[in-house]
């Protein structure tokens, strides 16, 4: 792969994604030149997006700033990963956690908050904070979700590093204690 990576090389290089064992769908990266990275997939759903593709100097410090996981505190104080389908528990806060420390924003920031992450429908009560540590944001009292309802999370690139790198945006789907299973 590190070949195939070259600046001067070209061509494209088949992935299949398994979750849990089960088979998700196939992509390929299609690497005309170093800055011309597109994507082909088969199987996928219709709402998948593979964004932000660009190259990486391995000789020097990290250059992007990547969110890596997304989870919920439950009313136990539990982490539980947000998924297509989330059951039975009270959400309380979401926890982003990223790659690298994110930079350091006022924990009552609600302008801030509404333009990191976008709620669609929008959730009955707002956040009233966030809490900054390490490599994690946490926003503070997301409550008010409706149940057997599906949800669209945008975490947008209003967030950024400690370094002053922006977030590529992402968007996280999820059913809230649905009592059929979402499709997506």
């Amino acid at each position: 792969m590190e070949d195939f990576i070259s600046p001067t090389k070209t061509g494209s290089i088949p992935f299949t994604v398994y979750k849990n064992g089960s088979y998700l769908f196939e992509f390929s990266l299609i690497v005309d030149s170093p800055t011309a990275i597109s994507t082909s997939t088969y199987g996928a759903a219709p709402t998948l997006e593979i964004t932000g593709l660009g190259i990486v100097n391995s000789n020097s410090s990290s250059n992007f700033f990547e969110l890596v996981g997304a989870y919920y505190l439950d009313g136990e104080m539990n982490e539980v990963i947000i998924d297509r389908t989330n059951q039975y528990s009270t959400i309380g806060a979401f926890v982003l956690k990223f790659n690298a420390e994110p930079a350091f924003v006022e924990s009552n920031d609600t302008t801030w908050i509404e333009n990191s992450i976008i709620i669609t429908p929008s959730i009955s009560t707002g956040y009233q904070g966030i809490g900054i540590a390490e490599n994690r944001i946490t926003f503070v009292g997301a409550e008010g979700f409706s149940m057997n309802t599906e949800y669209s999370i945008e975490v947008t690139n209003h967030i950024k590093s400690k370094s002053g790198i922006a977030l590529t945006p992402r968007k996280i789907r999820f059913c809230y204690e649905p009592s059929t299973p979402c499709i997506f």
